[in-house]
């Protein structure tokens, strides 16, 4: 008897490059959170100034200046907005490994136009659907619409605040209160609630919670199977339940 594959609740992914197309770009742009205060047909307007462009599960998507349009023309600083799937977004440590910063759904901004480090770099977690806009684009998009301007100042204040809170945690923190503060963030930005309590919804494996955590594999491991133990989560094939009345981290919430 051949042995049973274990079962995950984890949907798939299966957006292809094909599926990032034009219909499914406006279906995004007309909910996009950046865009909230433009009427729909100002939305559709401002539509094609974002490129969509497919990315693969594990592909680079480059974040540095690129060329975009016609040939010939000069490098621009390029604003990513995630329109579907899952994007990593790392920077490799002074021992060469690839640490992760954090994770980015549907409606997060990326790349140079937002002030992304050269160092920095985005993969695609799952399968991606991406918009693209170049600095200079984006620049005459605010002249046109200020309200899009004031939108995207509050998202890099709230991008500073997070950045804050992060640099909070790794500065002496406790390991475990850094695991459990990063688990909380990760299900109020990809729980899914279902009877067993909050899904994760995102292949999550031991060295991506380490990395987000700031330790190592193996006191991000033991921390995990510890909250288990105590009936705070259930994890499996690189995915996390977290049940009700999960704990807080002490001094950090």
């Amino acid at each position: 008897m051949s042995p049973r594959k274990r079962n995950t609740p984890l949907a798939p992914v299966t957006i292809s490059t094909e599926h990032c197309t034009p219909e499914v770009k406006q279906q995004i742009i007309e909910a996009l959170p950046l865009l909230v205060d433009l009427s729909s047909e100002e939305r559709r307007s401002v539509s094609p100034v974002f490129r969509e462009i497919g990315f693969a599960a594990g592909e680079r998507i480059a974040i540095e200046p690129v060329t975009l349009g016609e040939a010939g023309s000069s490098s621009q600083p390029v604003l990513f907005l995630v329109g579907a799937g899952l994007v990593k977004l790392l920077r490799t440590d002074y021992d060469g490994r690839d640490v992760v910063l954090e994770f980015l759904v549907t409606g997060d901004l990326f790349g140079g136009a937002v002030g992304a480090d050269e160092d920095d770099l985005a993969v695609a977690h799952t399968a991606v659907c991406a918009f693209a806009v170049t600095g200079r684009d984006l620049q005459a998009l605010f002249a046109r619409r200020p309200a899009v301007a004031s939108r995207m100042i509050e998202f890099t204040a709230a991008r500073v605040r997070r950045l804050h809170e992060r640099l909070h945690l790794l500065t002496g923190a406790p390991a475990r209160s850094r695991v459990l503060a990063t688990l909380r963030s990760l299900a109020e930005k990809l729980g899914k609630p279902t009877p067993e309590g909050l899904l994760l919804e995102i292949p999550l494996s031991r060295d991506d919670l380490a990395s987000l955590s700031g330790t190592t594999t193996e006191t991000a491991s033991r921390v995990v199977s510890a909250l288990q133990r105590e009936g705070h989560l259930t994890s499996g094939r690189r995915r996390i339940t977290l049940k009700d009345g999960f704990p807080r981290s002490p001094g950090l919430d």
